[in-house]
């Protein structure tokens, strides 16, 4: 699935997957909701990203677009953040470790990304503090990204099940973005499926939550 990455020199960063790369306009109307609307934008030369609805929704923001020379990635600042991004999801770190399938490989993204915006990171732009303060002016909290690991087990409980006694394992593939509540999670079910809960508990070692 095709997708959209923002990030900032600082390295705060977010991944946004699209069905369509022509849908790419959907992820800045994401971006100005969640975290406000930027004073720059500097794509690379990809029509969907300085063309059509993209173009006319940062218009009616009143964000300029400046996009880089064609070939010149290495003068967008924001590349080593997305390099490293991508970097420490492939490598043994998360991917590898977890026995990650390619399919939830968005998710993936979605989850480091946020990890990395929440922690402080070596580049002389943070000064030692956390990206997303920088972003938007606020304590950074992580306990809806400390809760589960990435592709851990879970206990899910179902909202159906009055008494909150039948369980089903299923496996955590990150918080969910702008759906649900706070410590929602996205859990993937026996049949391969995702749905949002918040009623989910760690599997402990002997098997029990």
């Amino acid at each position: 699935m095709p997708h959209s990455a923002c990030c900032t020199p600082f390295h705060w960063i977010r991944f946004d997957p699209t069905p369509e790369e022509r849908d790419a306009h959907k992820t800045l109307d994401s971006l100005i909701q969640t975290v406000g609307i930027p004073s720059t934008l500097i794509p690379d030369n990809a029509k969907s990203l300085t063309q059509g609805e993209f173009r006319k929704k940062a218009a009616r923001a009143s964000c300029p677009i400046y996009p880089i020379e064609p070939h010149t990635s290495n003068a967008n600042l924001c590349e080593n953040g997305i390099r490293e991004t991508l970097r420490g999801f492939t490598s043994r770190r998360m991917m590898s470790a977890t026995n990650t399938p390619g399919v939830l490989w968005d998710d993936g993204l979605q989850h480091h990304s946020a990890v990395r915006c929440h922690t402080v990171n070596s580049t002389h732009e943070t000064q030692g503090e956390v990206p997303q303060t920088i972003m938007t002016g606020e304590q950074s909290d992580t306990s809806w990204l400390a809760e589960f690991g990435w592709c851990t087990c879970v206990w899910c409980m179902s909202p159906e099940d009055t008494s909150m006694e039948r369980k089903k394992l299923g496996k955590c593939c990150g918080p969910f973005f702008n759906e649900g509540g706070t410590m929602s999670v996205k859990t993937l079910t026996s049949k391969a499926t995702q749905v949002n809960m918040a009623s989910v508990f760690r599997v402990t070692a002997d098997g029990r939550s």
